[in-house]
């Protein structure tokens, strides 16, 4: 007498379905989470002393989801200002903050500050005041976490399901 089993695998892979469908909506879910967290903490945390608040504002400064697939999802945190570089990173030639920045193809440099039209032949730069960059640690920090409180979740879904 033969022993048989006949096991039928339409169940599981319905199954393993629905885990990746879960799966893929716990990752979106805890990039966007961390990421909103992440750009609030951008906006409030900043060394600046002048702001027109275009370097903060919600426009510019955002986060976003990438790319998104059955085992991944990758988030960005983002600033579209364009003077930001020089405020992350500094503006002073060379990095050294202190040092005099002077005009190339005239004879002063020339900008507004509060709608005053200004003229130095040269200024005082400064050092790096960054602000993104701890938040993007922030942000990769968040994502971690809100992962694993999200797949624990999941995790009690499911064994809450299959007993």
């Amino acid at each position: 007498m033969a022993l048989v089993f006949k096991i039928d695998f339409s169940r599981f892979r319905s199954i393993r379905k629905q885990y990746e469908d879960g799966l893929q909506r716990v990752h979106l879910g805890a990039v966007r989470a961390a990421g909103r967290q992440a750009a609030d903490f951008a906006r409030t945390n900043h060394k600046h002393k002048r702001r027109s608040g275009l370097a903060t504002s919600k426009a510019n400064l955002f986060h976003r989801v990438v790319r998104t697939t059955k085992r991944s999802t990758m988030g960005e945190l983002a600033n579209t200002t364009v003077y930001v570089r020089y405020s992350e990173f500094g503006n002073a030639p060379g990095g050294a903050a202190g040092a005099r920045i002077f005009p190339t193809s005239a004879r002063a440099l020339r900008f507004r500050i509060n709608g005053v039209l200004i003229f130095r032949r040269s200024v005082a730069s400064h050092g790096p005041l960054p602000f993104m960059f701890p938040a993007g640690r922030l942000f990769a920090q968040l994502v971690a976490i809100e992962l694993d409180e999200r797949l624990s979740q999941l995790g009690q879904v499911w064994s809450s399901a299959r007993g």
